[in-house]
């Protein structure tokens, strides 16, 4: 608001000088402040804050100084304090300019230090032949000429570090140094104007231009100590940084400042058309044109420099063999090749009991070890090949052309190179290796695909003992599988399964009557898994009884937590075929129901109609101990499987559990309605109760309840949630209302 008022008063006050200098103190203050409290943070380039509020604080002396001293005395020359106050702004100012620039910028780098000099030796080579020109032959005065070569001396030399500092920092140059910068050039244009106005009662009365381009620059200085400043990240060399800035900016745009400085200079030294220059400036531009020569030298190292970086970071640091990301290079060229209708082959191995070897041996002689298979690879590769080692004792083989056919061949050359055994610190070690191939494109069409389907076939033989094996889907499942049931077996001794609650609302009164415990394993690294992800797996590995185990235990320890808490709630479980046939399982099941406190009758235990297929009798024994020792039986999913009539007379069971299918199209299939609406009569008929899974919406409910259903369960009420969103789920729900206030989110 200062800045603005000072300008439009410019075009309405009359006497310019006394108003302006009080203002620009103003705005000087405002800056001073500013930059004063930027210098309190704890941040990089901290100090070149003190030393601007230093620069600032004698800027504003020269300006008071001025208007009080200067302006009141006419007479007093050339040189004064004020002209010596902002000489001494100048080069603080640059003197925190270049711990800004250090702050930014941790190493300087040979190619950023000759790019700055390079741009400030133009820079001024230019500013010397175009102000100085006459400068010296037009002033007689020695103070006059100080003064004269002050202002845009110092405005070079600010403008030198501002581009240098963009040139140096390329596309890595943050809002806050570019404000800077332009400041630089304001206070440049200000002082270079100031040369145009020789006479000092000129010079003591101001200038428009000088006086508002210098206050812009201190209000874009303010704007600077305003902007963040994020500090350059550390742990890297020095070379490593001018790599990552090299990267991080194009190849022209990052020379384009040095090269239009050389061509600069080029002119200046030779001038073309006629019109000369003067000798300062061809002699600063000469040396210009050296630092441009070195530039380019260094540019041609740096070149080399990422040249070999390139390749180094492809390379196994141990064997130097190609690592993985060397093998993805070598192997791009193949894979996008479109017209490609070869196949290729991934050969992936890994050296068995390699762990105990390094343990018995020690790590340098595993090294030793491992550098050696490299080698006897390295000599057995076959040219179009490549062989790559992708961490540990794991290497790998790219074999163009090779197919099902061919494949045992390259197979074989790798696992030659163990027939002669290795001399390792004076010890005679034999080593074998497993290993697995996949094919392209049948297994994939990428490096990464086929490196999977090879590592599940390198498992395979692993587990199968076998010399190699090949990626086959069908054949490797149980290789997935076994991983699967090493974990699973772990989580039901580390408490990974967990239980979600889903609600049974009474159709009649709206109550909530009880739940159905569902099963979820919260797996460490792929989080929450959902049955069908796991129980196919847990079924093929027989481990259905030890999961159901834990169902059980968890399931009653909730409900008696609820029961003490004086929620009267019932709890569904879901059995497998497994544990229907159990003769065991009713005593264990009521002396847990015993040990919890709950009476039978708080529990329901739900079987499908295909647990019954494989032995009837056994299962209508077990089913029968359970009934007459209160516990409930549901037929789960009725009318999904092999429904009969007779199983319904025979079996003792109190529920039946109307499959989703049915109820989803209900509103619109008015043969489905006939069907929900009959087995609720069939069920009511022999004495069963009757559930419909699978509520979704309000009209169901309402249809469900005209046909007599007793218990609705669905999304209509709430998806399956753990058992504390389910407490909050309940409280937040009046009794009897089948709408619940706050939907469960999950």
């Amino acid at each position: 608001m200062l800045f603005v008022f000072l300008v439009v008063s410019r075009l309405f006050v009359n006497h310019w000088a006394a108003t302006s200098l009080s203002l620009t103190a103003a705005i000087l203050l405002c800056s001073l402040v500013a930059v004063f409290t930027r210098g309190l943070r704890d941040e990089p380039g901290q100090t070149a804050w003190w030393v601007m509020t230093a620069a600032y604080l004698v800027a504003i002396f020269a300006t008071i100084y001025q208007q009080r001293v200067v302006l009141q005395n006419p007479g007093m020359g050339w040189l004064t304090w004020a002209d010596v106050g902002r000489g001494a702004f100048v080069v603080l100012s640059y003197v925190a300019l270049s711990i800004q620039l250090r702050a930014r910028i941790q190493d300087f780098h040979p190619g950023l230090v000759l790019d700055g000099l390079l741009v400030a030796l133009t820079t001024l080579a230019v500013g010397t032949q175009f102000l100085f020109a006459d400068l010296f032959a037009s002033i007689g005065d020695l103070q006059a000429a100080v003064v004269q070569v002050l202002y845009p001396v110092g405005a070079i030399l600010l403008m030198s570090v501002g581009l240098a500092g963009i040139t140096m920092l390329g596309r890595q140059v943050d809002r806050q140094w570019l404000l800077m910068a332009s400041a630089l050039l304001a206070l440049g244009t200000s002082d270079i104007v100031r040369l145009s106005f020789p006479r000092p009662d000129i010079r003591s009365t101001g200038s428009f231009v000088v006086e508002t381009t210098l206050l812009a620059g201190a209000c874009l200085v303010t704007c600077a100590a305003a902007d963040a400043f994020v500090a350059p990240a550390r742990g890297q060399s020095r070379d490593e940084r001018y790599r990552a800035q090299l990267n991080a900016s194009s190849g022209i745009a990052v020379l384009a400042l040095p090269f239009a400085a050389t061509a600069l200079s080029l002119l200046l030294v030779l001038p073309l058309g006629g019109w000369e220059a003067q000798r300062m400036a061809q002699w600063v531009a000469g040396g210009a044109l050296v630092l441009g020569a070195m530039r380019g030298f260094v540019t041609i190292r740096s070149v080399r420099m990422l040249a070999e970086a390139r390749i180094e970071a492809g390379l196994d640091g141990l064997t130097r063999l190609a690592n993985r990301r060397g093998l993805e290079n070598a192997t791009a060229a193949w894979f996008s090749n479109s017209e490609n209708v070869d196949e290729a082959a991934l050969v992936l191995c890994n050296l068995d009991e390699f762990k105990e070897i390094n343990a018995a041996l020690g790590e340098i002689a595993g090294d030793l070890m491992l550098a050696e298979v490299a080698q006897r690879l390295r000599e057995t590769t076959a040219p179009g090949e490549v062989v790559a080692r992708l961490g540990g004792d794991e290497f790998a083989l790219f074999v163009p052309g090779a197919n099902m056919n061919t494949v045992a061949e390259a197979v074989d050359r790798m696992t030659d190179i163990l027939i002669e055994p290795f001399q390792i610190g004076g010890a005679t070690v034999r080593a074998r290796m497993s290993v697995g191939v996949s094919l392209a494109p049948r297994d994939g069409n990428s490096l990464s695909g086929l490196l999977r389907s090879a590592d599940t076939a390198l498992n395979h033989a692993k587990l199968s003992h076998a010399d190699y094996a090949v990626f086959d889907p069908a054949s490797t499942r149980d290789t997935v599988d076994a991983w699967r049931v090493s974990e699973f077996r772990a989580a039901l001794t580390r408490n990974e399964l967990v239980l979600h609650y889903q609600p049974k609302a009474d159709l009649v009164t709206g109550v909530v009557t009880g739940v159905e415990a569902l099963v979820r394993w919260q797996h460490p690294v792929d989080g929450l898994l959902y049955p069908d992800a796991f129980l196919p797996m847990v079924d093929r590995a027989a481990l259905m009884p030890a999961m159901t185990d834990v169902i059980i235990e968890q399931a009653l320890r909730q409900l008696a937590t609820w029961k003490r808490a004086g929620r009267s709630l019932t709890m569904s479980i879901n059995l497998p075929p497994a544990s229907v046939v159990d003769s065991q399982l009713p005593d264990r099941l009521c002396a847990r129901l015993e040990t919890y406190g709950l009476q039978p009758g708080m529990l329901t235990l739900e079987i499908t109609e295909e647990s019954l297929l494989n032995d009837r009798i056994r299962a209508r024994e077990v089913l029968a101990q359970l009934r007459s020792r209160g516990v409930s039986v549901s037929i789960d999913d009725y009318g999904t499987g092999y429904s009969s009539l007779a199983y319904l007379r025979e079996l003792p069971v109190d529920e039946l559990k109307l499959d989703r299918s049915f109820i989803l199209p209900m509103s619109k299939d008015e043969r489905a309605a006939k069907i929900v609406q009959s087995t609720v009569h069939l069920a009511h008929s022999l004495g069963l109760a009757i559930v419909a899974e699978g509520v979704e919406d309000h009209e169901a409910a309402m249809q469900l309840g005209e046909y007599g259903c007793d218990v609705a369960q669905g999304y209509f009420y709430s998806k399956p949630v753990p058992a504390e969103q389910l407490e909050a789920w309940l409280d937040a729900r009046p009794r009897g209302d089948l709408h619940p206030r706050e939907p469960v989110e999950v």
